[in-house]
């Protein structure tokens, strides 16, 4: 089994501690996930201040035990970003 969860979400640049990026969220396990564990565990990472991208995928990659991909754009260059846990 391979489920595949997609959530769209935002977290603010630490660049300039203003600039909201946005990402889509890709999260891939091999058992069933509560889209709750999810979101909390985006809410909470976001709770802890501005965050890269790249920081951002990694730290839900291990939260949630899983492989994440996000895809964002910054000053008009789409960066994609996968880490697995």
């Amino acid at each position: 089994m391979k489920n595949t969860y997609t959530v769209v979400t935002t977290a603010i640049c630490p660049k300039d501690n203003k600039t909201v990026d946005t990402y889509s969220v890709k999260v891939q396990v091999r058992r069933t996930l509560m889209v709750e564990e999810i979101l909390e565990a985006i809410a909470y990472i976001k709770s802890l201040g501005p965050i890269y991208q790249e920081n951002f995928t990694a730290q839900l990659s291990i939260r949630l035990q899983a492989k994440v991909t996000t895809v964002g754009v910054h000053s008009c260059v789409e960066t994609k970003v996968v880490c697995k846990a």
